[in-house]
């Protein structure tokens, strides 16, 4: 299964400094999480697009309400689909594997 590298073109750019994800496992990680719940996709491919592209990818505001989207910080805490979304970010902006669909909350 092939990447739609129409979005990103990601043979054009070079690893960020930094980062310790190479292209290969980010677009590996990216497929994968098209598998998890929707919630937690939405986030997680976010998140590690964070990860990979740091601040070049969206206004740190962004990152900050991303991060605490969902946990005890957030006050729309008890909707399970931003508790979802907020997990796929922070897991995806921490450059773990993503969690498998069978895995997450059925919300």
């Amino acid at each position: 299964m092939a990447v739609n590298k129409s979005i990103i073109n990601l043979a054009a750019i070079k690893e960020p400094d930094g980062c310790a994800m190479d292209i290969a496992k980010f677009e590996r990680y990216m497929i994968a999480a098209r598998y998890c719940h929707r919630g937690y996709r939405i986030g997680y491919q976010r998140g590690l697009k964070r990860h990979f592209f740091g601040k070049d990818f969206g206004a740190e505001g962004d990152h900050e309400l991303w991060m605490a989207l969902g946990s005890a910080n957030d006050p729309d805490y008890d909707d399970p689909s931003y508790i979802e979304m907020g997990r796929g970010y922070r897991d995806g902006f921490a450059g773990i594997a993503p969690v498998a669909a069978e895995e997450t909350a059925d919300v």
